[in-house]
């Protein structure tokens, strides 16, 4: 009996102390600490302020997006007022035009004029009187005055200018020991100075050569590599220049073909060869060609000239 008896006793002390420990024990939030308890204040003092302060904010972006479109209306009221402008112009009285003055006409008495005596007239001073100005050196140039031809003293002469300081057909210019027709003429004047036989620019410059013009390079005797027109069209040769009875070929004067075979082969393709036509192709054919040795012969009367020879220079310039 006392060990069942003992037994009921812990039992019982077992279930108050259990008890006792559930009472202990912090249940929700309600059982929750002092700090804990603060903190939930703090927070929610701090969400009010927060809800107040943008209540407060907006209230005041409110009033004063008034104000400012409030005075803007007064600003454009006072500008159309005081300066008539653009805003709220208003109608101006208008101002009374005082009383014009009546002004007395003025007299005004006419000054005697002294006569006029007429200009005497005078002479330019740089009117050169009878004298034949080359067509060519005007347009590109060069040097004016009295033209000196040797088609004076010699009818078989090019008529080409004496005295313009150009050892060349009055058509070209010289380069690098040979003549070439002016790049003034081949551009029209745009680009007027010779940097190669087949480029033209606007100048002597380092930049000038990206900023010129070339035509027919590398083909020789093509695009800005030919000689003037006065002297045949042909390639560029030396100085100088032949008779009117004769045709520059490869830097030589030959009597013209066209006098050699009486206009029938008055191509020149070799120095005996004479053609129907310019392109070498064509020349081929036996028909279309003539051959001779007695081609390859100069064009003048004089034992000198008679004989295939060099552009004379006497007859482009006087003074060398």
């Amino acid at each position: 009996m006392s060990y069942a008896l003992y037994n009921n006793q812990m039992e019982h002390l077992a279930e108050e102390q259990s008890d006792q420990d559930l009472e202990a024990e912090p249940i929700g939030f309600e059982m929750s600490s002092p700090e804990s308890v603060q903190a939930c204040r703090a927070l929610r003092h701090g969400m009010i302020a927060m809800a107040v302060f943008a209540f407060v904010g907006i209230a005041c972006l409110h009033f004063s997006s008034k104000a400012s479109t409030s005075s803007l209306d007064d600003v454009q009221v006072k500008a159309g007022l005081y300066s008539n402008g653009a805003f709220n112009q208003l109608p101006q009285a208008a101002a009374t035009p005082a009383p014009a003055t009546p002004v007395a006409p003025a007299v005004v008495t006419a000054a005697p004029v002294a006569p006029v005596e007429p200009a005497a007239t005078e002479e330019p001073q740089h009117t050169v009187l009878n004298q034949d100005i080359n067509s060519v050196n005007d347009l590109t140039g060069g040097q004016k005055g009295v033209k000196v031809s040797a088609a004076s003293s010699n009818p078989m002469a090019p008529d080409e200018n004496l005295a313009n300081g150009n050892v060349c057909c009055d058509d070209e210019e010289k380069f690098e020991g040979l003549c070439y027709k002016k790049c003034s003429i081949l551009t029209n004047g745009e680009y007027d100075t010779r940097l190669s036989g087949f480029q033209c620019g606007k100048g002597a410059g380092f930049s000038d050569f990206f900023k010129s013009m070339s035509k027919g390079f590398p083909i020789p005797c093509t695009g800005f590599d030919v000689a003037g027109d006065e002297c045949g069209k042909g390639c560029p040769h030396q100085k100088g220049a032949c008779l009117v009875t004769e045709e520059l070929y490869l830097g030589k004067c030959y009597k013209k073909c066209s006098d050699l075979t009486a206009k029938g082969f008055p191509y020149r393709t070799s120095p005996a060869t004479c053609c129907k036509d310019q392109n070498f192709l064509e020349c081929i054919s036996p028909t279309e060609s003539k051959f001779s040795p007695d081609f390859s012969v100069g064009g003048g009367v004089t034992s000198k000239d008679q004989v295939v020879h060099s552009p004379e220079v006497e007859l482009t310039e006087a003074t060398r």
